[in-house]
């Protein structure tokens, strides 16, 4: 059984398809990357996966669950961290990390030991009591992690997760990831920061205006694309977008002054 699997998944706004049939399944024990350019239709799977909204057709299930149809046991194996993580402010870490614990049926004596060890493990000791609302956007992220990471979820969905890390905690996650998967668990990833994705990653998908472009691992879609390149360069040859020196020459031509 996998431990995510999206099947025929299409998703409609109006008369616009954002998504249109989409497969891909995903491994206990894997790091999947889910990556596109913006638009692709990428975030549009991620807030399905996590029950934001519903296909318009096709399925998403979790461990087996489908997202829709059995929403809470979906849930209950599935940690998420979204880019913008939307925490309750006017708590410190410690509170809004024991309301997840008991909105994850965490025994008490149980989470807040692991609360307070994980909040230590990110350098949050000296703030653990403070409102968030005081916190740096790095700090609020590696609270959200915490979050994310305090029911010891089957599936691991992380949205863009480096997003106001210094470069210390960055090299945290990025080990953290891989040792997730050596545990047994499933982590989809999705990131525009290539260079990580193409170190943590066992297999990427990348989507293209709504449809699947390529699927497999980094040779994989080496092939698929016809390029024997890292990842930054696959992804180009697949999105079809123009040489990036060519377009930062043009950018900065555009404001030159006149001699």
């Amino acid at each position: 059984m996998s431990a995510i699997a999206v099947s025929g998944f299409v998703k409609k706004y109006g008369g616009a398809t954002a998504v249109d049939g989409v497969d891909f399944d995903v491994r206990a024990g894997e790091v999947f990357a889910l990556l596109g350019p913006n638009g692709a239709g990428k975030s549009t799977i991620v807030r399905a996966m996590v029950g934001l909204h519903a296909p318009t057709a096709g399925t998403v299930t979790i461990a087996g669950f489908d997202i829709v149809t059995n929403p809470v046991e979906a849930k209950r194996r599935l940690g998420y961290l979204p880019e913008s993580a939307q925490l309750y402010e006017a708590l410190t870490a410690r509170e809004h990390l024991a309301l997840v614990a008991r909105l994850h049926r965490i025994p008490e004596t149980r989470a807040a030991d692991a609360i307070e060890r994980v909040l230590e493990l990110l350098d949050l000791k000296n703030v653990i009591d403070a409102p968030i609302a005081s916190y740096s956007k790095g700090m609020k992220q590696k609270t959200a992690l915490a979050g994310a990471l305090l029911s010891d979820p089957d599936v691991l969905i992380l949205d863009e997760p480096m997003s106001g890390l210094d470069a210390e905690a960055a090299l945290v996650l990025r080990s953290l990831v891989r040792e997730l998967a050596a545990r047994g668990r499933c982590v989809l990833y999705t990131s525009h920061l290539l260079d990580v994705v193409e170190k943590v990653a066992d297999r990427v998908a990348i989507l293209v205006k709504g449809k699947l472009a390529a699927l497999g691992t980094l040779s994989e879609i080496r092939a698929q694309a016809g390029s024997n390149g890292d990842l930054a360069e696959v992804f180009a040859t697949l999105v079809r977008s123009e040489d990036p020196a060519s377009r930062a020459r043009q950018i900065l031509d555009s404001i030159k002054k006149e001699s």
